[in-house]
This record gives C-alpha cells, sequence and structure tokens, in this order.
C-alpha cells in the first residue's frame, strides 16, 4: 500500500543538453531544489529553478525537466495523496483541490530551505520530527506563500543567453553566500551590466541577487542553528552577516521568531499540536 505522504532525496543525473522529455506528476507534488539547476516546463510556462527554489506540481500534469545551463541537480521531493493535500486546501479556501497550486514554482525561500534540511535530517534519523509531519507543515507552508507569488508582475522575458547567466551567477552566490559580495562584482562574474544583471535575476529567479544571497545565508544559519552548538554571534559572522542585529533582524523577519528561540523550537514553524487539523488552522492564521 503506497503511503499518503512520501519524501525522498532524489538526484538528477541529467548532463548538460541531454535531451529532455515529458514526464507526468502522478501526485501532488513539492521539490525544495537543494543543489544544481534545471529549466521546468509547466504547459506554457518555462521557470528557471535554482538552489531554494521550490518546484510545484498538481497530480496528473504533464512537465518537462531539461538542464541547459548546468548537468544535474538534488532535490528534496515530497508527494501526497489526494485526500491529504484536499484536507489541507481546504484551510485555504482552495476551490479547486484537485489542482491545489496555480503557479509552477515559488522563488527561493528561507523556509522552504530549512523544510528540506529538516526532512533530509529526519530521513536519516537525525531529528526527533518525523518526515511526514514535515512534509504537512510544508504543504501549509506552500499553499500560503502561493497566494503572494501569483501577484508579482514579470516585467521582461529574458533571453536565453542572460538566463544562462543568472544561473551562473545563482549557483555561485549559494556557494560563495559567506564571502563579501557586491552586485557588480557578481554582475562582472555574469558578464553583464549591473543594472541589466538585477533586471534578469530578479524576473528570473524571483527575487534580487541580494534577497536571494541573504535568503542562503539564513538558510545556512538555520542549519547551524539547528545541527550545531555554536554561538549565535559565530553563526552570524560565519555566514556572511558583517553585523549581528543586523542578522537578528533579518533571521526573526524570515522565520519569525530571534535565532535562540528557532534553536529552542527545534527550527519548527508551529507550535507543538495534538493533531494536523490544529496545525492547519494555526498556520493559516499565523
Amino acid at each position: 500500500m503506497t503511503s499518503p505522504i512520501q519524501v525522498a532525496d532524489r538526484h538528477c543525473g541529467a548532463r548538460r543538453g541531454d535531451r529532455p522529455y515529458e514526464e507526468r506528476h502522478e501526485r501532488t507534488c513539492i521539490n525544495v531544489v537543494r543543489s544544481g539547476s534545471f529549466t521546468y516546463r509547466l504547459g506554457s510556462t518555462a521557470t528557471t529553478l535554482g538552489p531554494g527554489s521550490i518546484m510545484l506540481g498538481n497530480a496528473g500534469a504533464s512537465y518537462v525537466c531539461s538542464h541547459e545551463h548546468v548537468g544535474g541537480d538534488y532535490c528534496l521531493a515530497v508527494s501526497y495523496d489526494a485526500e491529504v493535500i484536499a484536507e489541507v486546501g481546504e484551510v485555504f479556501g482552495v476551490r479547486k483541490l484537485s489542482a491545489p497550486f496555480g503557479i509552477p514554482a515559488l522563488p527561493p525561500l528561507p523556509y522552504g530551505g530549512v523544510f528540506a534540511h529538516a526532512m533530509a535530517a529526519a530521513l536519516r534519523g537525525g531529528v526527533a520530527w518525523s518526515a511526514d509531519e514535515l512534509a504537512l507543515g510544508l504543504a501549509v507552508w506552500v499553499l500560503r506563500e502561493q497566494t503572494d507569488a501569483r501577484r508579482a508582475p514579470r516585467a521582461i522575458r529574458p533571453t536565453a543567453r542572460d538566463t544562462g547567466r543568472v544561473v551562473a551567477a545563482m549557483l555561485y552566490l549559494d556557494e560563495h553566500s559567506a564571502d563579501a559580495l557586491t552586485l557588480a562584482a557578481v554582475a562582472r562574474i555574469a558578464g553583464t551590466s549591473p543594472f541589466h544583471f538585477l533586471r534578469t535575476f530578479r524576473t528570473t529567479v524571483g527575487v534580487t541577487p541580494h534577497q536571494y544571497l541573504v535568503r542562503r545565508r539564513l538558510v545556512h544559519a538555520a542549519a547551524m542553528l539547528l545541527d550545531t552548538d555554536a554561538p549565535i554571534t559565530a553563526i552570524a559572522y560565519d555566514v556572511g552577516f558583517g553585523d549581528l542585529a543586523h542578522f537578528i533582524r533579518s533571521f526573526g523577519r524570515a522565520f519569525g521568531r530571534a535565532p535562540r528561540a528557532f534553536r529552542r523550537a527545534g527550527g519548527s514553524p508551529y507550535p507543538s499540536a495534538r493533531n494536523a487539523k490544529c496545525r492547519f488552522a494555526f498556520s493559516a492564521t499565523d
């Protein structure tokens, strides 16, 4: 019997330029990209995904993933039975419960990275929460976040060359997120002007280069808070923040609680509750 929720760490070994082929989402799914990059084509929409991006799929939808710019990727993949996702969707007033996601993806957001990190640890037996419990929390969070994401305008259509530059810059920012970086320096690495780079990055990724950099730093900081006993000050500087107060403010805005409280709660985005419906209700109104 198939589990109502399935969680897996998945690696795609496709090489750059390999011929893509059409696939089909058998169940409603949420995939958090952990490393690498690929293009996700769903219907008439093509979205470039990279570290921290969140790929969404409704059951039965056909899609194509291709690797035009770099080869391979790792994703934390979560799939849900129709009954499970319908119960969550009802809390948010989703009209078409068989197709709860109205957008193909979410941009890199800190809590997405934390969910992926925690679920991967749960799969390895490294944390007390079960992967299923975290997967339910991820579904709640995604359905809440997609409402705002659908309002975000896309002002320009980047060329294939620009998209390749953005992907290279995105992977560079992820790998060097703890370094002191500037827009001009990263734009120079991408081979374009700072203004053009800013516009194409924001259109392609969904956030500005600086927002992406800060969010990746916050994800790395959250992982260190969960996995180590390192002092908060040391973590702030290790991940690239030059000012402790700025780190604490940024962390609080991203995760809704201070680093110390986040560590005490084990990173949970909701308080302990006796059943999933309590968590859904809390998360929907939080």
